[in-house]
């Protein structure tokens, strides 16, 4: 899964990261749990991450099938800030309105914005209202909840 996905979804490169963050800005984000969960897909999580950019840092905290409590930091990735979102577009897309919002500005008439992961219905048309060229809502083809895992980036 790992090594072809992130060439998969990045085919043409990540139009939005390039126009919006400066090519050597650094950054680090750690991937936290919503909700309570069991941990899975770590290994993954680090090959995603090094097969975008072998310079990244990451780090996992938690091993496959432990439990996990609400906002607990599961695994980290540092370096450059383009290639982290990068992957996180492959892994999580959680964003509030407001950072959809700035998003969008951003990237208007440079590249098309999606707006997806923890996409509810009821959200539907204020992420449209922002400006969102699409939308994706996992709601309408998940039958069991999912884990909810965002990749937060430190200030």
């Amino acid at each position: 899964m790992a090594s072809t996905s992130p060439e998969e979804d990045l085919i043409g490169g990540d139009l939005t990261s390039e126009a919006c963050i400066d090519p050597g800005r650094l950054a680090a984000a750690d991937a936290r749990a919503r909700k309570a969960l069991v941990a899975c897909g770590g290994p993954v999580f680090a090959r995603v991450f090094q097969r975008i950019d072998p310079a990244l840092t990451v780090e996992i905290h938690v091993p496959d099938g432990a439990v996990i409590a609400e906002a607990a930091t599961m695994r980290s990735v540092a370096g450059r800030a383009r290639a982290i979102l990068m992957g996180e577009r492959v892994l999580l897309d959680n964003m509030d309105t407001a950072t959809v919002e700035l998003a969008v500005r951003r990237a208007r008439g440079k590249a098309l914005t999606e707006a997806s992961g923890g996409v509810t219905l009821a959200r539907v048309r204020e992420l449209a209202e922002v400006g969102v060229d699409y939308i994706s809502v996992g709601a309408l083809t998940h039958s069991a909840p999912a884990a909810d895992i965002g990749l937060d980036f430190r200030a």
